[in-house]
């Protein structure tokens, strides 16, 4: 078999790949290699930003999705916004694609993501693989070694309480989630971070590395 973009991966990430210390960070891009229903589209983090901001009158949108999102709350509620989120990431119409398969069949164990949806633990459960979804700290020592743990930095769907999407949420992070926060920060000490749907100028991804580098 020939691997063709093998010669344009770095070496130290190629070595590290061999030494089992890579750790993919999945973002809000990646969800548009999912299977999105005719007529929908998925948008990134600036995307939901320009989305929620125009659901507010008068309000100037700057390429800050966190503050949009922030605003928002504050005028209509933490429920209307959940539920803004849900509505605009299609919960429960999308499903993983060929992409996501690709994907879980290469990376096995320790998976990190900002993302609310259950793509990835939909996939590997689709290919029949053990997974455990670790959303608090009590679940970070459950789990059997062969089975895959997908972090999910930032709660999901399934934990509204623990969703992290507001400025508040970011400032209260290490606050709220310490220990959480610490075996993250110990992960991108000791790991090679893959970082995959993600831009240096996501507000979202400036978030996550102020609460890294916090710790």
């Amino acid at each position: 078999m020939e691997y063709k973009y093998l010669s344009s991966i770095p070496r130290p990430l190629l070595n590290d790949f061999v030494n089992n210390r890579v750790i993919p960070f999945v973002g809000a891009g990646f969800s548009k290699n999912a299977d999105i229903p005719a007529g929908f589209s998925m948008p990134d983090w600036n995307e939901i930003g320009k989305l929620v901001a125009a659901e507010i009158t008068g309000y100037d949108y700057d390429n800050n999705a966190i503050d949009a999102l922030s605003y928002y709350e504050d005028l209509y509620s933490r429920t209307k916004l959940v539920e803004f989120l849900m509505k605009e990431l299609h919960f429960g119409k999308i499903q993983p694609g060929s992409t996501y398969k690709a994907f879980c069949e290469l990376f096995t164990g320790i998976i990190c993501t900002t993302n609310f949806d259950s793509l990835l633990e939909d996939e590997m459960i689709l290919l029949h693989r053990p997974v455990s979804v670790i959303v608090t700290k009590d679940r970070l020592t459950v789990g059997n070694e062969d089975e895959s743990k997908i972090i999910k930095l930032h709660g999901d769907f399934n934990h509204p309480d623990k969703m992290v999407i507001t400025e508040n949420d970011y400032d209260m992070y290490i606050q709220r989630n310490p220990i959480f926060a610490t075996y993250i920060a110990n992960l991108f000490i000791t790991n090679t971070m893959l970082l995959i749907g993600y831009s240096f100028d996501d507000n979202d991804f400036r978030g996550i590395w102020q609460i890294i580098s916090a710790c």
